[in-house]
């Protein structure tokens, strides 16, 4: 019926808008585990060279740790 593919129409419109929404906070997820990523990376880089004591290295990368655990988490409840 007429009035049963309006309704499947509109259905398959939802779930397209519901799926690129989830695909946009994806990319934003894994774009913010990815900066994180570096700057940990980056710390332990400054770190090494002397820039930073090992109190400021432990503190941001603890901080970058829980960071990246929320990203993940995240990701994994979008996916």
């Amino acid at each position: 019926s007429e009035q049963f593919s309006a309704w499947k129409k509109a259905w398959e419109q939802k779930k397209k808008e519901e799926n690129i929404q989830k695909n946009k906070e994806l990319f934003k997820m894994e774009t913010e585990l990815t900066k994180v990523r570096k700057l940990k990376k980056q710390s332990y880089e400054d770190y090494r060279s002397g820039l930073l004591t090992r109190e400021e290295f432990l503190s941001y990368s603890e901080d970058y740790s829980k960071k990246e655990e929320i990203y993940l988490d995240t990701i994994y409840v979008v996916l």
